[in-house]
This record gives structure tokens, sequence and C-alpha cells, in this order.
């Protein structure tokens, strides 16, 4: 079975299609300041315990700007593989939730910091994920020989458990905390942004429980932006440090230091409402768990839109799904509700 993310793509063509017709709709519009990418992430259970810096804008948030987010993000997922004494077994739907606070401390410096907090459950999407894969013709793996409902997810290594998720109403994440400097700002027919970031995060998780990892990660990375009238187009690299829990140590595996990226297009339909489409990838931490379909980076396709109102009020809505069999979450919806104080209107 094929996990390379061309495959994907061409199983995915249904969905890029639509998102694209979506994008070209922007060319009469006017021109409106851009939002940014979306900040989701994969919802890998494994990858929600190391840090990732998520998407972001390249503008730093003006000395004294505030903005106050409320996310959520669900995932449908099945993966299963087993090779010899490794092996994994990933069936469920996880929530994350996150409360995120954003501020502009100097001119062109910020931080960030976000209060995470995930739910996990047998859930509810079984049958509409496998319809909605069907309808797009996309791929279900071997869902569909699954029983609906069911919460099982833990990885083998050497025939001992390396990683498991307890199946919990509400559990709190390790909690991340982001700076980043705007080193670069030019705006006129074309605006130009980059800027460098780094991140820490705190083992604040339940490592035992399967929503930590026990010990600091550590990220450094570069966004830019690119704009041209109603059009913009996002890109982010970073390198995460990763820390190996006791469980996953005592059974001979560690945890690998891993690379995020991606690339997004965001497009005004409106003066108040823009559509974006993104590609993450996430480099997976158990790449050392060989075999068993770990190894392949997990590669997400999100489409959405955001909304803005007069207030400095904006919302987010997208839908993510996998471009790598097998690796990733099959399908998850991203909601987002954000404020913002102390810009220029």
């Amino acid at each position: 079975m094929s996990t390379q993310p061309s495959t994907a793509l061409r199983s995915g063509s249904g969905l890029i299609r639509i998102a694209c017709l979506a994008l070209a709709a922007s060319s009469c519009v006017t021109p409106t300041r851009h939002g940014g990418p979306l900040t989701v992430r994969n919802q890998h259970p494994v990858q929600l315990t190391a840090l990732r810096m998520t998407p972001s804008s390249a503008r730093a948030m003006p000395a004294g700007g505030l903005e106050l987010a409320a996310t959520t993000s669900y995932s449908s997922l099945f993966l299963a593989s087993v090779n010899g004494t490794n092996a994994y077994f990933m069936d469920g739907e996880i929530l994350r939730a996150g409360l995120a606070v954003r501020y502009g401390l100097i001119r062109d410096l910020e931080l960030r910091i976000e209060i995470p907090l995930a739910h996990s459950s047998g859930g509810f999407l079984d049958g509409f994920v496998e319809d909605y894969h069907h309808t797009f013709g996309l791929e279900n793996g071997r869902r569909s020989q699954a029983p609906h409902g069911r919460f099982g997810i833990q990885a083998i290594h050497d025939g001992s458990t390396a990683y498991r998720m307890d199946q919990r109403q509400i559990s709190l994440l390790d909690l991340p905390i982001e700076a980043m400097w705007q080193i670069f700002e030019h705006q006129g027919a074309v605006d130009l942004d980059l800027a460098v970031r780094a991140a820490v995060e705190l083992p604040t998780g339940d490592q035992q429980a399967g929503y930590g990892n026990g010990g600091l990660d550590y990220a450094v990375g570069v966004v830019g932006e690119i704009a041209i009238g109603p059009v913009a187009l996002s890109t982010h690299v970073g390198h995460t440090s990763v820390a190996t829990p006791d469980r996953a140590r005592g059974a001979g595996l560690e945890y690998a230091d891993g690379i995020s990226s991606g690339i997004g297009l965001e497009a005004a339909m409106t003066e108040d409402l823009s559509a974006i489409v993104q590609v993450e990838m996430d480099q997976t931490v158990l790449r050392k768990l060989r075999h068993v379909h770990t190894e392949s980076d997990q590669w997400v396709l999100w489409a959405g839109m955001r909304g803005r109102f007069s207030n400095g009020v904006q919302f987010e809505l997208a839908f993510g799904e996998d471009l790598t069999l097998n690796a990733s979450p099959d399908f998850t919806v991203f909601l987002a509700l954000r404020a913002q104080f102390g810009l220029p209107r």
C-alpha cells in the first residue's frame, strides 16, 4: 500500500479542483488586508504531544496590539499496521480546543501563548467519513471493515507499548509559548513580509495517558508572505527538538526530531470573506518505529474560509483531508473565532 503524497493527491483531486475554483473567483474582488494562513495542525495523537509551530502570518502584532482566539479541531482517524513485533492501531476521534493570546510586546516583536485541551472518544463520524470518501473518490483504507464508534490508540515497538492514549472527557496538553520577530516588511503593489520565530513547549500534559511527552520541546522557524491585490501566498518551515516520554523510552523507542512546513493561498471573495487553501507537512516523531507506515511524512490538505466583522472579530472554518494514506487523520473540521484589539482599522 503506497503512502506517497503524490498518490493521495491524485485520489483527492476532486477536493483540490473545488478549492481552486473558489480561489479563481477572487480575481474581480477589491483588494483587502489578508489575515494570514489558518492556524491548523495535524491531529495525529502522537503528533499532538510534540511542539509544532502552527502556520502564522509573518506580520507581527503592533506594540500593544492584542488578539484573543478560541480554536477547535475535531478529527476522525483509522490507522492500522502490523509488521512483526512493531505495530500501531489508532481508531477514534480527537477534539483539540485552544485558547490563545497574541500580544505585541514592542515594534516587530510579538508573543503567543496557548492553553490547549483535548477530548477523545470513539466518536460518531465513522459512517459520515466513509460516505464522504466514497462521494469524492478518496481512499477509505480498512476503515469500512472496522466497527463504528470504537476507541483504541496505541503503538507497539519490539512487542512493548511505546505509546497509548487513554480515553478522556478532557485533558490538558503540553503548553506552547512562542515569540515572533518580523525582520522585513515592504508595502506597495506587492506586499512582502518575513519573520523568524522560536518556541518552547512546557510539559503540562499527562504523558502516561498519552497527552504529553514529559519534557521540554524546542522549535525555530521562518514564515513569509507575499500579497498581490486580492491574493496572498504564505509559507512556513520549522524544526522541532522533541522530548521522548518515559513509556516510549522504556520500550526502546526514541522520538525523532522533525521538520514541519506548509504553503497556503488566501484569496478575497468579497471585502469581508476570503477563501483559503493550504497544504501542511509534518515529519512524524515515530519515524524510528519502522516498517509500519510510521516513517512517512504526514501531509494534510486544508480548504476553508475566513469571514470578518466590523468590530474586529473574525471567524474561520476549514476542512482537512489526509494526503498520506494510513499515516495521518482521515478527516478534520477546524473552527476558530478571533477578536483583535488595538490594531489600525
